[in-house]
């Protein structure tokens, strides 16, 4: 049968470069490739296909640093005149102020090595930490330094001297102006004196970075980076989509006076704008507001989470009627667009989307629904694509676990103090775990995984995602998924410091020889 590809574009392209458009029959017995032209027109496949349902899958692109969706529908039922449509879209440009033109990796630092041994030996190019002394915005009140913010950036600064190369090492900052990781969302959103105090210290994180960045010999036009609100977007989202909790974007929030006095306080010559509300909405664009202002040089995102839409059990679906990534996206999209997280005057830089931070074979972690295998990990950052695609902004996956897959002759003496998973071995690969369950330790095989996961052991959870190969490293398509880099490891979940567990000397390993041929993003 002839099939022909009929692509739209929404976006000007140059005419002569193209996407790749793949079908496999449901028998997977028949394979068919085609290459069609970005431009836009009709492109028919070069041999007849025969008839039958197929399911398709299409590549992005990458122009001039910038990605390009491809979007098409999931199957196609080929017969006689078929026609196979195909939609491009531009999403994130990828190059952000003081990261590289390259797909990059960074980590969570607990400060122990000022020299930042770790880091240097990964080659890394960025570094984060939680600012404060609590690490969640000091509400309690105004924090007279901030040793945390300090540390970090000269850290980040003797990371680059000892590298030596030209790319800088950015120092990102995770600060909270209202903390609902801990619950209580209502509680926290109506305290008006501590949306006062953090607000404050998040002013003076700012200021530090902007005095660290005048005063050191490397002289930054970029002080920071900073994330801002760890599960703020999340839990909003998930009471907006209650339709029992009667909240939205126009809950009254105390904004405007608490900023004001914040701004005050810390010598600030600025005045709140007229156009901040005090609401939900005009906390989010307030916080934007504030960053721009005290600090225009530094680059930020806000966070967003996987269970957003009230769970992440869609996560492990098979159904192709159910929940999935691209719709779980739309939904965290449109809602960031709801409160005015992105756009507007005060756009971030970019968005940190979050999982959960744990390592798959600790209890924190399988007890609570998080354990994956290569199904789960490639529908996550299916996820992180659609989300950027959306936006039309760059993402990073943050907090993302870097722990590894023990092998079936290691020993595994203590499940809890090695922090195993699979993350790291997901994005940098494993050729001893390979294609195999036969290959992994029996007593990981062995975890009965909780909550939501539906798999009885892990055994299942990879046997049921079948084929799968860990061969070869998940990392290589990020790019055009939006990925600009990736954020590693967390409180007490693997990195490249060696805090947690015993991978960390093997991330480091995986990272450092990565960097010696990185991704790049131009094309």
């Amino acid at each position: 049968m002839e099939l022909a590809i009929v692509v739209r574009t929404r976006d000007t392209v140059e005419a002569g470069n193209s996407l790749s458009v793949c079908l496999v029959s449901t028998s997977k017995s028949l394979v068919y490739s085609q290459d069609a032209d970005i431009a836009g027109g009709t492109t028919p496949f070069g041999v007849p296909v025969a008839p039958g349902e197929y399911t398709v899958s299409v590549s992005n692109f990458i122009l001039d640093s910038t990605v390009y969706g491809a979007i098409a529908p999931a199957t196609i039922t080929v017969s006689s005149g078929s026609t196979l449509p195909v939609e491009t879209r531009k999403g994130a440009y990828l190059v952000i102020k003081r990261f590289p033109k390259y797909l990059s990796f960074g980590a969570i630092s607990d400060l122990s090595d000022l020299e930042g041994s770790a880091f240097v030996k990964a080659k890394a190019t960025s570094i984060f930490k939680y600012a404060g002394n609590d690490g969640t915005g000091d509400p309690r009140g105004y924090l007279s330094d901030d040793p945390a913010t300090t540390k970090t950036i000269d850290v980040a600064n003797t990371i680059q001297l000892s590298l030596a190369f030209d790319t800088p090492v950015l120092p990102i900052l995770i600060s909270y102006t209202c903390n609902l990781s801990l619950g209580d969302m209502k509680g926290q959103l109506d305290n008006a004196s501590n949306h006062e105090h953090s607000f404050g210290n998040l002013i003076l994180s700012l200021q530090i970075a902007n005095e660290k960045a005048a005063s050191h010999s490397l002289q930054h036009s970029v002080p920071a980076g900073y994330i801002v609100n760890a599960d703020f977007l999340g839990e909003t989202q998930k009471a907006a989509a209650d339709a029992q909790r009667n909240f939205d974007e126009n809950y009254k929030v105390d904004v405007r006076d608490p900023l004001q006095k914040a701004l005050d306080h810390r010598g600030v010559n600025a005045t709140v704008p007229d156009d901040i509300t005090e609401a939900l909405k005009g906390y989010v664009q307030a916080t934007n507001w504030l960053i721009r202002t005290v600090a225009p040089d530094v680059v930020f995102a806000w966070q967003v989470n996987l269970w957003g839409m009230g769970t992440a059990a869609w996560v492990y679906s098979t159904d192709p009627n159910s929940e999935n990534p691209a719709s779980a996206a739309k939904k965290t999209a449109a809602w960031l667009r709801t409160v005015g997280a992105y756009g507007g005057a005060y756009q971030p830089d970019f968005l940190a989307i979050d999982r959960y931070e744990a390592d798959d074979f600790t209890v924190r972690a399988y007890v609570n629904s998080y354990c994956y295998g290569p199904h789960e990990w490639n529908r996550f950052y299916d996820f992180v694509g659609a989300i950027s695609l959306e936006l039309q902004i760059p993402v990073t996956p943050w907090q993302i676990l870097a722990s590894r897959i023990p092998g079936k002759s290691e020993t595994v003496a203590d499940l809890e103090a090695n922090h195993w998973g699979s993350g790291g071995t997901y994005l940098f690969s494993d050729p001893a775990i390979g294609n195999s369950t036969k290959n992994i330790n029996p007593k990981v095989l062995a975890i009965k995984p909780g909550g939501i996961n539906p798999h009885p052991t892990v055994q299942d959870l990879f046997a049921s995602a079948e084929p799968w190969d860990l061969s070869t490293p998940a990392n290589q398509d990020f790019p055009l998924r939006g990925i600009f880099t990736v954020l590693l490891g967390g409180g007490a979940t693997t990195g490249i410091i060696t805090a947690a567990g015993k991978t960390g000397p093997w991330t480091q390993d995986k990272v450092g020889a990565y960097m010696t041929n990185p991704i790049a993003f131009a094309t």
